[in-house]
């Protein structure tokens, strides 16, 4: 998801997120930790958020379509 976020764009071709990766990473590494409870090192968050890295991220049938999403609720508001 945090993936997608700054990858999707609106209408207006903006991010769906507008933040840079460093702030997205800041972010994660703050509010999230480890199953394990321990502190989530921005250098794996890092990884995790480069295009090539795509087997770092969920599967497809386990990851939440963003796309999909906004899409629908595109289609609401019509």
């Amino acid at each position: 998801m945090y993936y997608q976020m700054p990858t999707i764009k609106t209408e207006e071709g903006k991010p769906l997120i507008g933040n840079t990766k460093i702030e997205l990473v800041d972010h994660l590494v703050y509010y999230y930790r480890n199953a394990d409870g321990s502190l989530i090192r921005p250098s794996t968050v890092l990884a995790i958020l480069e295009p090539s890295n795509v087997h770092l991220r969920p599967s497809i049938n386990k990851r939440i379509d963003l796309q999909k999403i906004v899409d629908k609720y595109k289609a609401e508001e019509d």
